[in-house]
This record gives C-alpha cells, sequence and structure tokens, in this order.
C-alpha cells in the first residue's frame, strides 16, 4: 500500500473511532473531539513518522519536518493571534461594573495561589530532573508557563451546559466571570515574559524591558484605534471579516518581527474594537462561528510538536498536575470563600467549578514552543497538552455536578 495512502487510512480510522466514542460519552463528559484533533497532529508530526519507519519497512514520508516548520509557525501566529483578538473582544469593561468585589477576590486568590504553588514546585522538580539540560532563565521560563497555563479557564464548558440546560444562580454567573479576568491577566503576564525573554536583542535604543513592555501596550492601543476606525461604519459581515482578517495577520506578523506575542497584541486591538465599535456583536457572533476550527488547528498543530521520550514519566506528570491542579483549585474557592464577605457571591464549593481549561492555555503553550523552542522542555509541552485536553473533558461532569448540588441547574 502507498505510504500516503496508509496515512489517510491511519487518520480515518482514528476519527471514526473517536466519532463512535462520543457518541457514547457525550451525554455524560464533554466531548472528546479535540482529541480526534490531537491524534492526527500526532500521526502526521515527524516523531511519530520518524518511529514507525524505524521500527518498519515502511517508508513513511515526513509531512512536517525541522525544513518546513516555518509554514507551521506562520499558521500558528495567525491562529494564536485570532485567539488574542477573540478573547480581548470578550473583555467588555461595562461589564466590571456588574461584578462584585467578591468576583475579583476569588479571582485574584486563584490566580496567585494556583500560579505560585505550581510554578515553584514545578522549578523545583525540573532544577532536579533537568539541570544540566537548561540555564536557570530557562528553568525558570519553563516553571512560568506551567503556573500561566494552570490559571486558565475555559467558557466553552459553561456554555454546553447553559444550552443543555436551564441555570441560574450566583455560583454559575461567578464561574462566567472569571475567565475573562484570569485570562486578562494571564495574558497580559505573556506579554510581559516575552518582552523580557526578547529583552536581550539589540535595539537601535537603550530601553529597559518595563520601557518595551509599556511600548507594546502604546502600539497595542494604537493600532487598535486605527483598526476601529477602520471597521467602524461597515455593516458588509463579509467585509467585516475579511477587514478582521487583515488586521489580525497584520499585528500578528508585525508581533512576531518585534519580538512580540500574537496574542497579547492582538488582544489589545480587539479589546479596544470590543469596547468602541458598534458592530462589536456582529464581530463576536463571526469570530464564535469560527472559534471551533481555530481550536481544532492549534490542537492539530499541538500534536505534530509531541515528543514524549519516557513515558513513565510523563504519564506521572500527568496524573501529578491533574490532582495537584484540581486540589489547589478547590483549596482557593475554600479560601475565598472563607474571606468573603458577601458569602452569597458563589459557594465555598465553587473550586470544583474551576477545573476546566480551553484554548487559552492551549495558545500559551503553542506561543512558546513554537517561538522558543530550545527553552521550553519536550516532556513538559506533552504533559500539559494533554492535561489540558483531559481537563476540558472531565470539566464538564463536574461542573454539572456541582451546578445540580448547587440547585442551579433546574
Amino acid at each position: 500500500m502507498d505510504a500516503s495512502l496508509l496515512i489517510i487510512l491511519l487518520i480515518s480510522i482514528v476519527l471514526l473511532a473517536f466519532h463512535f466514542i462520543n457518541k457514547k460519552i457525550e451525554s455524560k463528559l464533554s466531548s472528546l473531539i479535540w482529541f480526534e484533533f490531537l491524534i492526527v497532529g500526532i500521526i502526521i508530526g515527524e516523531p511519530f513518522i520518524r518511529f514507525v519507519n524505524n521500527f518498519t519497512n515502511l517508508n513513511l514520508p515526513l509531512i512536517v519536518s525541522e525544513n518546513n516548520l516555518s509554514h507551521v509557525k506562520n499558521i500558528a501566529t495567525v491562529v494564536l493571534g485570532f485567539v488574542g483578538f477573540s478573547i480581548g473582544m470578550k473583555f467588555r469593561l461595562k461589564e466590571l461594573f456588574n461584578y462584585s468585589i467578591e468576583h475579583f477576590k476569588l479571582s485574584l486568590i486563584d490566580l496567585i495561589f494556583t500560579f505560585v504553588v505550581l510554578s515553584s514546585l514545578s522549578f523545583l522538580l525540573i532544577n532536579n530532573f533537568f539541570n544540566s539540560q537548561f540555564e536557570f532563565h530557562e528553568k525558570l521560563l519553563n516553571a512560568l508557563i506551567v503556573g500561566i497555563v494552570s490559571v486558565t479557564l475555559s467558557s466553552e464548558v459553561l456554555e454546553k451546559i447553559k444550552s443543555n440546560f436551564k441555570v441560574e444562580g450566583s455560583n454559575f454567573f461567578t464561574l462566567s466571570v472569571l475567565p475573562k479576568l484570569n485570562h486578562f491577566i494571564a495574558i497580559s503576564v505573556i506579554g510581559l515574559i516575552i518582552i523580557l525573554i526578547n529583552s536581550e536583542f539589540d535595539f537601535r535604543f537603550s530601553v529597559t524591558f518595563i520601557e518595551l513592555f509599556l511600548l507594546s501596550v502604546l502600539f497595542g492601543l494604537i493600532f487598535g484605534f486605527f483598526s476601529f476606525i477602520f471597521i467602524e461604519g461597515e455593516k458588509s459581515e463579509g467585509i467585516l471579516i475579511v477587514s478582521i482578517f487583515g488586521i489580525v495577520i497584520l499585528i500578528s506578523g508585525l508581533a512576531t518581527n518585534s519580538h512580540n506575542s500574537p496574542i497579547f497584541l492582538n488582544f489589545i486591538v480587539g479589546f479596544i474594537i470590543g469596547n468602541l465599535s458598534k458592530s462589536k456583536e456582529v464581530l463576536s457572533n463571526l469570530l464564535n462561528k469560527i472559534e471551533n476550527l481555530l481550536y481544532a488547528v492549534l490542537v492539530i498543530i499541538a500534536g505534530m510538536l509531541i515528543k514524549i521520550n519516557r513515558f513513565e514519566i510523563f504519564f506521572i506528570g500527568l496524573a501529578s498536575y491533574l490532582i495537584l491542579r484540581y486540589f489547589l483549585r478547590y483549596t482557593s474557592g475554600i479560601l475565598a470563600y472563607q474571606i468573603a464577605i458577601d458569602k452569597r457571591q458563589y459557594s465555598y464549593k465553587i473550586g470544583k467549578g474551576l477545573i476546566s481549561q480551553g484554548i487559552v492555555g492551549l495558545s500559551i503553550l503553542l506561543n512558546f514552543k513554537l517561538f522558543y523552542p530550545n527553552s521550553f522542555n519536550d516532556l513538559i509541552f506533552a504533559v500539559l497538552v494533554f492535561a489540558v485536553l483531559i481537563n476540558q473533558v472531565l470539566s464538564y461532569k463536574t461542573l454539572n455536578n456541582l451546578l445540580i448540588d448547587l440547585n442551579e441547574i433546574k
């Protein structure tokens, strides 16, 4: 059989198998559809094809290799830009006035507690097991990424439950607020860290990394206002989506060439348009229609980049991360409830609803993996990719049970 046909057949079998599994479990858990795309990415990735070629007589062609990885980077850069733009569009300033101080307390405690503990433990483990592989700043970078990814959430599970049931209550409202607050902080930290990493580049004038960060924010705000002026008043959905495509591609390219994060700069541009444009609802609906496509592309690219050399360490790391993150999220909910003045805003069990992860966490991983490959450990990347998708699947059941327990699902 031709090698290319064999790959197509293998991909088809995987997709069909996951399709039937999805039908069996979708009423109890979130869909496994993203694992379909992850397996497809693994199958067409260089590590898997080389593994098959080494242990069989097949001579499967390398679809993606080091030589053409630049094309994958270009595609990923644009998709990451769309993710940042979409998250920025959803962060509306006027909605902040509807939030209670308790919401901000919960978000802050969850961010600090989860980020600090996981980053610290990750640094200690990396320093112990990969001491000779990385310099100090690279160990710190890997640990920080673990912490940042861990604080991200997903609104997709909330939307699915809302579409399947009649949901009312303060806990559900709180859970719908937290992704926006957490992602604002997480994406801002990404921008700051990438500026810090790239501050070693030679610029034509002497600037500190803080000044570079502020200049990046200013650049994003200026381009956001120009983009707002450019699209304001346009009624045609077709022209709007083409305009947004052009804006995101341009900003993403400029971000890469100026050593910035495409997620961060596009987040600022999306934030400006989302708060000022009269067409923001139309744009949000258009972005929602392509969001799943963007997620699929990111998952496939993530699968292509996965390399697992020691499976026993991978499974131990994955199980440890999932358990520890669940414990930290649950504990942060209890801590926030204990210091809350208005305890009507959420239950002490609210941490059970903070398990989800999604497209933002995956975007952060790919941002670092694609553009700083020598600084990001392959094993850590693989653990976090699988953890993000597993948490996305399991969170539907845990959140559904929590809301039933709190009498918020009617």
